[in-house]
């Protein structure tokens, strides 16, 4: 089993790697503005699951959760969220862990898969978006159905732990959705506008010409003169930009690439 996730194509241990370097990472990539908030959210549930895990077990245990998030869920949802740790330490081999330790490792897990998700909206790559949000928010929203009710049994001050993951979780996936509808309305908006289709041409166009070694600064000047050339009409430097910028393609996220034409 690996020991590290691939999250908007860059590796990530669940454990190791440190939540300010992830946060860097991703801040290069070219869609990370338009989800800064997004990606925050899920970094303070990482940053807050990683200060229950134990050091000696805590990466087996979390690539355990990992591997078996879904099976895990389904026997808390369906049967109660009492056995969640119990599943987790069935899934990872970590039979000695603490019950706090192995439903953080679950929290942990539903995180993570989440930040994959949107990961694919910061390099620009996702087909669908809104599909994208929508299982970024499957995974917070398991998150909110068990990890709290788990910790019922527990200690104050673990059971304490295990409400705040299941209000962070929960508050994160409702900003999503948010975001989510207002991106439905943007792409109706713009469909019966004509918008979309000219934003799609537009979106060929650029990949065709940072394939062909355009670097990104110079991508809405090269846009603008081909657009004037096919429809004798151009958008300005700044509405181009914005386009550019919707479209995750205003920053290169790899300068090895950035070769000028």
């Amino acid at each position: 089993m690996s020991d590290a996730l691939i999250v908007g194509g860059m590796p990530v241990a669940p454990v190791g790697t440190p939540i300010s370097e992830i946060r860097a990472r991703l801040a290069v990539l070219p869609g990370f503005e338009r989800y800064a908030g997004q990606v925050d959210a899920t970094l303070a549930l990482l940053e807050k699951c990683r200060e229950w895990l134990p050091d000696d077990t805590g990466p087996a245990l979390c690539l355990g959760a990992i591997a078996h998030t879904d099976s895990i869920y389904q026997a808390a949802a369906s049967y109660s969220p009492s056995l969640l740790a119990d599943e987790v330490r069935l899934a990872s081999g970590c039979d000695g862990v603490t019950d706090i330790q192995a439903i953080t490792a679950f929290a942990m897990a539903c995180s993570l898969h989440a930040l994959c998700e949107l990961g694919k909206c910061l390099q620009g790559v996702v087909p669908d978006e809104i599909a994208a949000l929508d299982l970024y928010r499957t995974h917070l929203d398991g998150i909110v159905e068990c990890v709290s009710s788990a910790g019922a049994w527990l200690p104050p001050d673990e059971c304490e732990a295990c409400i705040e993951l299941g209000e962070l979780a929960g508050e994160a996936s409702k900003q999503v959705g948010h975001k989510a509808w207002g991106c439905w309305g943007e792409i109706e908006r713009r469909r019966q506008s004509g918008e979309a289709q000219r934003d799609q041409a537009i979106r060929m166009k650029a990949l065709e010409l940072i394939h062909s070694g355009t670097r990104f600064h110079n991508l809405n000047s090269k846009l603008r003169a081909w657009q004037e050339r096919e429809t004798g009409k151009a958008l300005s430097k700044p509405a181009m930009g914005a386009i550019l910028q919707r479209l995750g393609l205003s920053i290169s996220p790899d300068p090895v690439n950035q070769r000028k034409k």
